[in-house]
């Protein structure tokens, strides 16, 4: 039953739509099915749910910092 908590992180984290109700009621009548869910939404988001919870957050802690405050690079002149 302690397994919906994580359901309810994850679309948290991602803003799914949801509720914990019904985070509650899916991992209740069919565990099986919610696991599976959870498992790919993370793998479609590049993260690896084999390393855990806690590695997955330090991973994206990690990848935020490069990407922020980095102009896109632009070529120099005109070329067709």
């Amino acid at each position: 039953m302690y397994t919906c908590t994580y359901r309810t992180k994850l679309r948290g984290q991602f803003s799914l739509p949801g509720d914990q109700c019904g985070d509650c009621c899916i991992h209740f009548w069919c565990p099986l099915c919610a696991l599976c869910q959870e498992y790919r939404e993370l793998k479609n988001r590049g993260l690896d749910p084999s390393i855990g919870w806690v590695a997955n957050q330090q991973k994206m802690e990690q990848q935020v910092p490069a990407a922020i405050g980095v102009p896109p690079v632009v070529q120099m002149g005109m070329t067709r």
